[in-house]
Order: C-alpha cells, then sequence, then structure tokens
C-alpha cells in the first residue's frame, strides 16, 4: 500500500523531505549525489504510479494538492514554482479527476487541499463526501462574518480545522508573505472570527534568522487569539525561497537556538490550552549535499 499525493495545476512543491536543506553559502547548482538521490527517487515514483496502475499496490491514501484556482498571494516562502509546459487540467476536467480516482480507489482516504477555499468553493461537496476535516486559507480575500456562507457550509462538510500563516507582526509578516498591514490585520480578525464560530484555528509560522526571537512574542498572540495549535517550521530552500539571500536560513546552531527558546516558550504556556509544535523535518540535522554515507556519519554525532 502506499500514500500518492497529486498535483494538478503545474507546480513543482518540496515539503516534509527528510533531506532537510539548506543552502551553502556558494550553492550554485546540486551535487552529482544530490541529482543522482533525485533520479533514484523518480525512478521509484515511476515505479510506484507503474504497480498502482497494474493493481500490484493499493494506495491507502491520497491527496489532492495545488487543487483548484491557485493562490492569490505571492509569499517569499512558497514552495511552490510553476513548471514550464506542465500539463493543466480546467476546473471541470480537476473535478472529474477526483471523482475518477475515487471511483477507481473506493477504500483509500481522500484529501483535498486547494491553496484558499474562498476561492475554491466548488470543492466543498467533496471535502463533505471524503470526510476531510481540515482546510486551507490564508484569510486574507476579505473579512469573514458569524453568518459567512461560506463558513457555514464548510462546518456543514464537517470541517473543523484551519490553518492560517501568521507571524508575530504585521512587519514580520510582509517581509515573508509580502501581505500588507491591512491585510494582517485582516488575519487577526478573521482567526477571531473563525475561533468564535468554533473551528479550531492552526497557526503556522515560517522561522528564518530573523525572527527566532519572536517565538515567545508569537505565542502570546496566539493564545490571546485563542489559536488552538501554533507549528513551528523552518524557511525551506526550495521554489520561491531560493530566491532569497542566503542569510535568511537557519544554519545548524540557529536550530539549536530555535529548540532553546521553544522550549522555554512552551514551559510559560503548559497552563495554557494551546499547543505548540516544532516540525520535526525542519528542524533535524542539516542533510544538504551529502552522501548516504556522510549522513551516517552526521546520525552519529
Amino acid at each position: 500500500m502506499t500514500n500518492i499525493r497529486n498535483t494538478t495545476t503545474g507546480t513543482d512543491s518540496c515539503s516534509g523531505c527528510a533531506l532537510n536543506c539548506r543552502p551553502t553559502e556558494n550553492e550554485s547548482t546540486e551535487s552529482p549525489q544530490i541529482e543522482s538521490l533525485r533520479e533514484n527517487i523518480s525512478d521509484r515514483c515511476r515505479e510506484i504510479i507503474r504497480q498502482t496502475e497494474t493493481g500490484e499496490l493499493v494506495p491507502f491514501e491520497i491527496d489532492f494538492v495545488k487543487i483548484g484556482k491557485g493562490c492569490a498571494e505571492n509569499c517569499n516562502h512558497c514552495s511552490n514554482k510553476p513548471v514550464p509546459n506542465a500539463l493543466r487540467l480546467s476546473l471541470d476536467e480537476q473535478h472529474g479527476l477526483v471523482e475518477l480516482i475515487r471511483q477507481r480507489y473506493p477504500d483509500a482516504k481522500f484529501f483535498i487541499y486547494p491553496d484558499e477555499i474562498d476561492r475554491n468553493r466548488s470543492f466543498i461537496r467533496q471535502l463533505g463526501e471524503h470526510a476531510q476535516t481540515k482546510i486551507l486559507t490564508s484569510a486574507t480575500d476579505r473579512d469573514f462574518q458569524e453568518d459567512d456562507e461560506l463558513l457555514v457550509a464548510l462546518q456543514h462538510a464537517g470541517i473543523t480545522d484551519i490553518p492560517v500563516t501568521l507571524f508575530a507582526s504585521a512587519e514580520e509578516q510582509r517581509e515573508i508573505t509580502n501581505q500588507s498591514l491591512e491585510k494582517y490585520e485582516r488575519i487577526l480578525r478573521n482567526i477571531r472570527m473563525l475561533v468564535k464560530i468554533g473551528f479550531n484555528v492552526r497557526a503556522n509560522n515560517i522561522l528564518h534568522r530573523g525572527n527566532i526571537d519572536s517565538i515567545p512574542v508569537l505565542t502570546k498572540l496566539a493564545s490571546e487569539l485563542g489559536v488552538a495549535e501554533l507549528r513551528f517550521t523552518s524557511l525551506r530552500y526550495v521554489g520561491r525561497a531560493r530566491e532569497l539571500p542566503h542569510s535568511y536560513f537557519l544554519t545548524e546552531e540557529d536550530v539549536v537556538r530555535v529548540i532553546n527558546i521553544f522550549d522555554q516558550t512552551i514551559r510559560n504556556y503548559t497552563k495554557d490550552e494551546l499547543k505548540m509544535y516544532l516540525s520535526a523535518t525542519s528542524f533535524g540535522p542539516n542533510f544538504h549535499n551529502m552522501t548516504p554515507e556522510e549522513a551516517a556519519q552526521r546520525m552519529k554525532k
């Protein structure tokens, strides 16, 4: 059995990878070892697809990511970057693809993740049919209302959890997401509204060298907003983030500092209902440009 992640809008993304890539100061191209590893992964993916098509493997979970109308934001940290000449399906074709695969694998779990559900309401019915409980929103397009048609529809479809990207200040939010002060204030208002209506809001934060010391500030803000979960990931050297200066990315020394600050912060909120997490794949050892043998040596340290 396998987990198939599917993308339908012609973007190339990287997330949750054990390589935990960070740039080197003089990096211009990937090392032969990394190129070889990517080729091996691609070969393995093609083999999984072949085995799935022939029935040798039966997927237990199928995720449709980057589905529907694309995101209206232009975030610097986004791991997705358009792929030239990639196959792009119309909205009707995407709906049809979901139904087709669902019919072929009736026992698999299905998850649909449009970039912004407010721009992809046509998928809400399918969310309910798949018993999905989480959906993404930037919470920047407009102000949510207590009797908001979108939110009511999501609740009827069984959605309970809504992740939102959040930084400790408007300045930090703008630096990484390019969102204005007006949008930042709207995010805060919408989080309060989502919490008031009864959704579990998960605030996602992207850590880089410039906002490590803001962990306690963001934690306090998230607690005051009524956020149920605060999750920290590190800025990844993929997609649009590859265009940022190398000075943005965490070094291994920075990671140690992140863990220490996080540990102290979480001790101060042990009696609070807010749950806090560090993404395991973001703050592990740096295996970038290492051979498997070098990575094994790193793990022994």
